[in-house]
């Protein structure tokens, strides 16, 4: 038997939105086209999406109900969103993330329940506690103090094209896009759409 949430998770978070490699970015990834805000779409809209997508991102263990979600959670969840994506951005640019910024993660991270590590150590695996939708908001702060303070900064990197954020888990360092078969080929037709324009 398929769940509603299992078939949302089908339907609205194939594995295209999920290229970050590391749970912080992939958060931040779930509004579309940071650098086209007339066709920036946010996928979080209602606190029940955050079922599937705490599923799909391995935040939780199963389809939990949706039983202590609500719009302040939601809200809480986004604006820890928009923390990690500038903390991530001055991390690229070689900066310092802001105090401001810094002191909205953590206070997250203190207004959250208790919380799980599936991995001793590894802040990555930070996981919701079985029916407590109190602790999400904790276990994603500490995965966003993890890409923020642990991963180097080099390895880093913003899609030119949308703005997604993504770990560089290649062996030179030199991914550039989210996904190539998305924004590097649709920027690729672009140019040459550009160059094959016939003067006016």
């Amino acid at each position: 038997m398929v769940t509603s949430s299992a078939h949302q998770l089908a339907q609205d978070w194939p594995d295209r939105l999920f290229v970050g490699n590391h749970p912080a970015f992939d958060l931040i990834n779930t509004v579309s086209d940071r650098r086209m805000t007339d066709q920036s779409v946010d996928r979080l809209r209602r606190p029940e999406d955050l079922i599937p997508w705490s599923l799909r991102a391995g935040v939780i263990r199963s389809d939990m109900p949706a039983a202590g979600l609500d719009d302040d959670l939601l809200r809480s969840v986004k604006q820890l969103r928009e923390a990690a994506h500038d903390a991530s951005e001055a991390r690229i640019a070689g900066r310092a993330p802001p105090l401001a910024t810094l002191n909205i993660i953590h206070r997250c991270l203190q207004a959250s329940g208790d919380m799980e590590l599936s991995r001793p150590g590894d802040l990555t695996s930070g996981i919701v506690v079985e029916g407590r939708w109190d602790s999400l908001l904790g276990a994603l702060s500490l995965q966003v103090m993890d890409a923020i303070f642990r991963l180097p900064p080099n390895r880093i990197g913003a899609c030119p094209a949308c703005g997604w954020i993504f770990l560089d888990v290649t062996r030179g360092g030199r991914r550039r896009w989210c996904n190539m078969a998305i924004c590097g080929n649709r920027t690729k037709v672009k140019r040459h759409r550009g160059r094959s324009a016939p003067f006016e």
